[in-house]
């Protein structure tokens, strides 16, 4: 073994060596790797001077106004002594001259006085960075021209120049104003709209993690980039915790069910809706949310990332689940509720063909009642009347009068019912019209007064008038204000006992006419005075009453009263002390009010002429049909009948009438067949409609049908003589008549 040296410490000098060589070994590897840091710096310093220096030129190239970069040129003791043009940009180029030329010398192209003073210039510009102008002359093209040159330092010995000519400054410098202050304000405008976005963006982020709806983005990695804290509770995390994760980092249990969804967003751009929930179907801890997926887009279309919003939809979820329990335990009902709406369905169709027969049995009892009434009335006013219109006067004995005017009381008083039904009927029905015209109410009541004297005069009964001399017109309807005092009167007479007093009194004001009826009968109970309009209401019992009637025309009185804007009040003191009863009409009735306006006729009272006329009457009832044509003979027609629409055909086509009167409801075929045959024959001659149909429509009906005149029965014998009067041009002969063509008024 050879010697072996050991140092301090036990080394061997061998084992020192080696130490020392891996040390410099370590040192030389750092030193070459801080070389190639350095390298590597310089590099990329040199290439992003690079890129400045074209960035530089292309901005100068650009330009419009000459730019030039000047090196100095120094002696030995580093003084600048001249300048050479290294380069030019196209501006300054463009203008010519020998200081555009690459290489020129600066002390070459400037006058001699200028040179040594635009040295110095722009060696002070050199050596302290200042920016300085100097005017100096140059040769530009074909010509000098005095040009000031802006020095400012470029680099150590480089200086750049920007050359303007001394007549352009001026120019120059207002552009250069203007520029700065678009500068200023450009500059404002972005500030204030960086402000306004920054603003957007607090706003945006506050609303996004106030948000009670979870949100979240994910970018293609399907991580996440952003997350609110709605969401940030959905996974008990917090919300910076999850930026970068993905979602088998923070929900690995949702991860299977959102991403595949997360991944068909990305590929086909698709918005997906997913139910998401966390816990047992059985606990009550579980919570539900519904998710929307949907892609995040760049500017240029692309698909950035995955937008996830969520909302908490446990209760709502909870009261599904209770919901369809319930449905399941109503499904059981629902053949019960369909019986249900099947008899509800029923029941109103049956009600509704119920008040079809109802309508269609009053038209059938009016037609019914008024044919025989018609007949009754007729016969006993043209027994009373004897031969009055064929100008022979009959005396009758006192007995047979007495029992005609009885005849003639209870038709009227049958009449009058009948009226009432239909009226209450078309009330109810709200198809109750007026007629207006202009009135006098003073006229009507005296009217009223001795229409009912007869009747008060067989009971014992003084009626009385106390009418104002002031004027009392009103506009309204004439048979309908008739109507109303009738009834008011004959209901004071019907309850005030012999020996007792009946009083109209009318009493003009300025914009309305009051009537006062006042009895000193039976008078009205406290508990029933509420109740005296009301229909079919009345103070006796039914098998004790002593007096008549529906108990419906204080009902209609009332019902008229109001369609013309008035009012109508009861009063009494009690049992046995009478009542009264006080209407208030106003001069014109309310524009609400449904009117039919028709100006009123001068009414005459010469004996009416039917003589050189032939008249055709048609009608299945013998009774009727002869008192009609009785009526027109002795009105001086001459007359032919027809029991049938058939027979009258006939009759017609051999005696070419020249007016026509017919029934409508006949059997086989009816007023409404005939009418429409003869129209279409072209005959043209007037006809009337003599029925027992009653109602508005049935009149509505018989003129839109053809018939030019409408009559109800019953109906008096000089009133259809009138009107077949007035239709063939005999109005001024005609008694008391003056309702048109005598269409029904309702």
């Amino acid at each position: 073994m050879g010697d072996t040296t050991v140092g301090d410490g036990g080394r061997s000098a061998a084992e020192g060596a080696r130490v020392a060589s891996a040390a410099d070994g370590d040192e030389l590897a750092l030193a070459r790797a801080r070389i190639e840091r350095l390298v590597r710096a310089l590099d990329a310093e040199r290439e992003a001077l690079q890129r400045s220096e074209d960035r530089f030129r292309a901005v100068q190239e650009a330009a419009s106004t000459p730019f030039l970069v000047e090196r100095a040129l120094r002696d030995a003791t580093e003084r600048v002594v001249d300048f050479e043009l290294v380069w030019a940009n196209t501006a300054a180029r463009a203008r010519g001259g020998a200081f555009t030329e690459l290489g020129a010398r600066l002390t070459h192209v400037l006058e001699s006085t200028e040179r040594d003073g635009t040295l110095d210039c722009f060696a002070r510009v050199l050596a302290s960075g200042t920016t300085e102008a100097r005017a100096v002359t140059l040769e530009t093209g074909s010509e000098r021209c005095r040009i000031e040159l802006h020095a400012v330092r470029l680099g150590r010995d480089l200086l750049g120049l920007t050359a303007q000519l001394v007549d352009e400054r001026h120019a120059a410098e207002r552009e250069r104003t203007a520029l700065l202050a678009r500068e200023r304000r450009a500059r404002a405008e972005a500030e204030a709209a960086l402000q306004s976005s920054q603003t957007t963006l607090a706003l945006l982020d506050g609303v996004l993690d106030n948000s009670p709806s979870g949100v979240a983005f994910f970018d293609r990695d399907l991580r996440y980039i952003r997350v609110n804290r709605a969401l940030a509770r959905m996974t008990g995390r917090h919300p910076e915790a999850h930026v970068g994760r993905t979602l088998r980092d923070t929900a690995p249990e949702l991860a299977p069910l959102l991403e595949p969804l997360l991944i068909r967003v990305l590929t086909e751009g698709a918005t997906f809706s997913q139910p998401i929930s966390r816990g047992s179907e059985d606990d009550d801890t579980r919570r539900d949310w519904l998710g929307n997926l949907f892609p995040v887009y760049s500017p240029d279309g692309a698909i950035l990332g995955v937008g996830l919003d969520t909302v908490e939809i446990t209760e709502l979820a909870r009261a599904r689940r209770h919901a369809e329990e319930l449905a399941r335990q109503l499904e059981g009902a629902a053949s019960e509720r369909e019986a249900l709406l099947v008899r509800e369905r029923d029941a109103r169709e049956e009600a509704e063909v119920a008040n079809r027969l109802k309508d269609e049995f009053l038209a059938i009892v009016s037609h019914e009642l008024r044919t025989p009434l018609h007949a009754i009335r007729g016969w006993a006013s043209l027994a009373k009347n004897g031969g009055a219109l064929a100008k022979q006067a009959v005396p009758l004995d006192p007995m047979v009068r007495k029992a005609l005017d009885v005849i003639d009381r209870n038709a009227e008083a049958q009449a009058r019912i009948i009226d009432d039904l239909l009226d209450a009927s078309r009330i109810i029905a709200g198809k109750l019209a007026l007629e207006v015209q202009t009135i006098d109410i003073a006229t009507i009541a005296r009217d009223a007064v001795e229409a009912a004297r007869p009747s008060a005069v067989s009971k014992g009964i003084t009626v009385m008038h106390a009418i104002s001399a002031r004027d009392a017109c009103v506009v309204a309807d004439l048979g309908r204000v008739r109507q109303v005092m009738s009834n008011l009167l004959s209901n004071a007479l019907k309850f005030t006992p012999r020996g007792g007093r009946v009083t109209i009194a009318v009493q003009p004001e300025a914009d309305e006419v009051r009537i006062e009826i006042r009895d000193t009968g039976a008078g009205i109970a406290a508990e029933l005075l509420p109740h005296v309009f009301d229909r079919f209401r009345q103070g006796e019992q039914a098998t004790t009453r002593r007096h008549g009637g529906l108990g419906l025309g204080l009902s209609i009185v009332r019902q008229i009263v109001e369609l013309h804007g008035g009012t109508v009040r009861a009063e009494s003191e009690g049992s046995g002390l009478g009542a009264t009863f006080t209407i208030v009409l106003p001069r014109r009735p309310p524009r609400s009010t449904p009117l039919a306006v028709r100006p009123p006729k001068p009414m005459r009272a010469s004996t009416p002429v039917l003589r050189s006329y032939r008249v055709v009457v048609v009608d299945d009832e013998v009774d009727a049909r002869d008192l009609a044509s009785v009526a027109l003979c002795e009105a001086g027609a001459e007359v032919d009948v027809a029991g049938s629409v058939a027979e009258a055909l006939e009759v017609i086509r051999q005696v070419r009438p020249h007016a026509i009167i017919s029934d409508i409801g006949m059997p086989g075929a009816d007023g409404y067949e005939l009418v429409r045959r003869l129209r279409a024959s072209e005959v043209l001659t007037p006809i009337v409609a003599l029925t027992a149909y009653a109602g508005a429509a049935d009149a509505e009906r018989a003129q839109a049908a053809g018939f030019d005149a409408h009559l109800t029965k019953p109906v008096e014998p000089a009133q259809l003589v009138g009107v077949i009067a007035k239709l063939l041009g005999e109005e001024e002969t005609i008694p008391g008549f003056g309702s048109g063509l005598g269409m029904d008024p309702s």
